[in-house]
């Protein structure tokens, strides 16, 4: 959020300084030589340049600040499903009961007694 900011910002203050280069300056300034011809315009051009540069320079931060707050969102996504899992799934216990075992499953039967011999 700090580095979205700081390039609003730059972007406010680029905007402003060209807003001012934009409007004659008032009477009274121009009767100090140099000072609306030569020093107040190189000012608000070197705020333009100089913002113009810090956004250029930052901008390469906005895709990493998107892909850390997916990377955020989505593990909380993960997080709250496997807490509603967690929270809907059955106990071990009532699916065992859901499902029993027939008496007779594992039971260890003689090969000769399934093929009809006498196991003696």
């Amino acid at each position: 959020m700090d580095a979205l900011f700081l390039l609003f910002g730059c972007i406010a203050v680029a905007v402003g300084a060209l807003i001012a280069l934009a409007i004659s300056p008032p009477v009274m300034l121009t009767r100090v030589p140099y000072l609306t011809t030569e020093v107040l315009p190189r000012i608000g051009q070197a705020l333009v340049v100089c913002a113009a540069s810090t956004i250029v320079l930052r901008a390469g931060q906005i895709p990493a600040i998107l892909r850390r707050s997916l990377a955020v969102r989505y593990e909380i996504a993960l997080t709250e499903a496997r807490r509603k899992l967690a929270d809907n799934a059955p106990e071990p216990g009532a699916t065992r009961q859901a499902f029993p075992n027939h008496p007779d499953f594992g039971k260890v039967v003689p090969l000769q007694e399934l093929q009809g011999r006498d196991p003696k």
